[in-house]
């Protein structure tokens, strides 16, 4: 599933080797997309403060419908966002809110009870920072920035089940561009790159 920046919405179908349209989102929203294990997937956050509609709106995918059903709002306005599934089937997402304050704490959405809980702060205000899910259950979040081309100087481990993050050290990143990929080896290693600006 790929949802676009201005609502639109794509399913690969591995049978056919084809994407196919779906009912996109109402509005540009759903910048953070993460699967859940009993079958779709959840979006939040949003392109653009400039866009149409509650910039709060979160939504769920839903397979069987094709197509989108609005889900409780997030707490907070979030531009930049990305997200990851946890093991427990819940989903956690960061990112901006405007305000450094708010900006530090994530939200972890909770599909049993359709509710977003907020997490304790992130060491270091970010935007636009990746997080990335781990074999052991723990979420890595790593890149983003504090303005345009001021990227972060560290990284952070969410713990799932003590819900506590931890601060752990970063590569140099003076002369990388905040915008980051990551993914995680067979043997728990993860290697990240990025462009040097």
């Amino acid at each position: 599933l790929v949802v676009g920046a201005h609502t639109g919405a794509w399913v690969f179908e591995a049978e056919s080797n084809g994407w196919r349209d779906v009912e996109p989102l109402p509005h540009c929203g759903g910048q953070a997309l993460a699967a859940l294990p009993t079958g779709g997937a959840v979006a939040a956050g949003t392109f653009s403060v400039y866009c149409s509609g509650d910039h709060r709106e979160a939504w769920r995918y839903l397979p069987g419908a094709d197509g989108f059903e609005t889900i409780a709002s997030t707490h907070h306005v979030r531009t930049e966002p990305s997200a990851a599934p946890l093991q427990d089937g819940t989903v956690l997402v960061v990112g901006d809110t405007f305000t450094e304050a708010s900006s530090e704490v994530g939200e972890r959405y909770w599909p049993d009870t359709d509710t977003w809980e907020l997490t304790p702060a992130i060491p270091g205000w970010r935007r636009g920072a990746r997080l990335l899910g781990l074999h052991d259950g723990r979420v890595l979040t790593m890149g983003g920035h504090t303005s345009p081309g001021s990227p972060i100087g560290q990284g952070a481990v969410y713990w799932p089940d003590e819900d506590r993050w931890e601060a752990v050290p970063a590569p140099d990143t003076s002369e990388l561009d905040p915008s980051v990929a990551a993914v995680e080896l067979a043997d728990g290693r993860v290697v990240m790159v990025s462009v040097r600006g």
